[in-house]
């Protein structure tokens, strides 16, 4: 049952993680709820009615959402240089429009938080809404009004040598 249609607005699963803290792929862990986490994500965003595209650098992952409908998979080739590099093969692909990021390690992500970001974003769509899990901010969950401005200066950050994590993700997001 599709919660909300939102026509205009895509999402896309990160989960190129190459997990060498978990010594193994991580997407592809039980979740509690059964699947696989990367079936829970896929499938809450699906519930939302959005078309869902899946970045990875795993075969697998592709494999697992082959027969999956609305669930496109991208296999990022690499290197896989963390979420700027990530973000910038999308957005190569990605018309101009809003997109709903989530990244694959969050097995806890519920429906209702989802929910919530999409409510805060049709407030004000242009711009960014970022998850927060009480302690600090989440920027690998959010919504964020993507365009050409905010694609040339992505290029940019990459072409000087500025492949960061987490925080840098978000620094790079709040300073474009």
């Amino acid at each position: 049952m599709r919660l909300l249609q939102q026509r205009y607005l895509s999402a896309c699963v990160l989960s190129g993680g190459q997990s060498r803290r978990m010594g193994h792929d991580k997407a592809l862990m039980p979740h509690p709820a059964g699947g696989t986490w990367l079936s829970h994500i896929t499938g809450l965003l699906i519930e939302l009615g959005l078309p869902v595209k899946v970045l990875s650098g795993h075969p697998g992952h592709q494999q697992q959402l082959l027969l999956v409908p609305g669930v496109e998979v991208f296999v990022e080739p690499p290197p896989w240089d963390g979420p700027l590099q990530a973000l910038n093969r999308l957005l190569e692909q990605h018309e101009q429009g809003p997109l709903f990021m989530a990244p694959v390690d969050m097995p806890n992500l519920r429906l209702g938080a989802l929910q919530t970001l999409i409510s805060s974003w049709q407030q004000q769509p242009d711009i960014a809404v970022v998850a927060h899990d009480g302690h600090r901010l989440q920027p690998l969950l959010g919504i964020y009004p993507f365009g050409s401005r905010l694609h040339r200066v992505l290029v940019e950050e990459l072409s000087q040598g500025n492949r960061v994590g987490t925080t840098g993700f978000l620094v790079f997001l709040i300073g474009a």
